[in-house]
């Protein structure tokens, strides 16, 4: 059982790490265009996940079960922390929400039936386990136990037994995905960019030779994920940018058409139409 735990354990940290090192949300609400790349980047996973084989997932977790161990304790150990920090800068009703969607979605999954991810062989997970027990005794124990307590409602909403994770039905899925995504929008942006540089770091901290040997099998076994996966996480990537666009501007500062300079309805800013083209705005002074 304890094998278990570290292996849905290992399955929460994969997520997290790629969601704060590919495509780090921005924390506000997100918008229409996100939305909808967030609903695409779900299509694009869930066949690919759907059809995940233990005889291809094995070699490919013991793979990079060993690239964890090789990692720097350090910089692993500080990656839990930023991850930690990040976590908790989530609004507890956010979480909450995102843990009863989950919690919804699996509603009617029994767990004899859909449970066909295949948690990571037990080699790894001893791998991963050891390697975590050396970067454990630098890690802040206050914190990443204060994390684990608010993850835990979302983590225990995932159906498994002793061999796999179960898929809810698709529909399901894609509104889980977009409150989880509605969660990691509300995290502090500063947290969340701190965590993505440092797992960066962590990644960058493996023995160069080691990583070159072990990416082109890695690559290979994860193949199904990168024509769809990867055009849907472009897609992320133009709505963020878009969303990023029309912040900016909506936020842009208005010019003063008066001594005071006070934010009069008509002070519309330059192209915005309203009194600009009869009055000439003051010089700065």
């Amino acid at each position: 059982m304890k094998l278990l735990s570290a292996g849905a354990a290992a399955h929460a940290a994969a997520a997290i790490l790629l969601a704060s090192s590919a495509c780090t949300p921005p924390a506000v609400a997100i918008s229409q265009p996100m939305r909808q790349a967030v609903l695409e980047v779900a299509d694009a996973a869930y066949p690919v996940v759907a059809s995940v084989r233990a005889d291809a997932a094995g070699p490919f977790a013991v793979q990079a079960a060993a690239l964890f161990a090789a990692a720097s304790p350090l910089e692993v150990a500080r990656t839990a922390e930023k991850l930690s920090d990040a976590l908790l800068s989530i609004p507890p009703e956010r979480l909450d929400a995102a843990a009863a969607s989950w919690k919804s979605a699996y509603a009617d999954v029994a767990r004899s039936s859909s449970c066909n991810v295949p948690l990571p062989p037990t080699d790894a997970l001893r791998v991963a386990a050891s390697a975590w027990d050396t970067a454990a005794a630098s890690v802040d124990p206050a914190s990443v136990a204060a994390a684990a307590r608010v993850a835990r409602p979302l983590l225990s909403a995932v159906v498994r037994n002793e061999e796999a994770i179960c898929l809810p039905p698709l529909p399901a899925f894609e509104t889980a995905a977009l409150a989880t995504a509605d969660a990691l929008a509300s995290a502090d942006p500063a947290a969340l960019s701190a965590a993505s540089r440092q797992a960066r770091a962590a990644l960058g901290s493996v023995p160069r030779a080691q990583a070159m040997s072990a990416m082109p099998q890695m690559q290979q076994q994860a193949t199904p994920w990168h024509s769809g996966a990867q055009a849907a996480i472009r897609g992320v990537g133009e709505a963020r940018a878009e969303q990023a666009r029309r912040e900016a501007e909506a936020a842009a500062p208005k010019r003063c058409f008066t001594m005071s300079c006070y934010d009069y309805s008509l002070d519309t800013g330059k192209g915005r139409g309203g009194i600009e083209g009869y009055y000439r705005p003051l010089p700065d002074v």
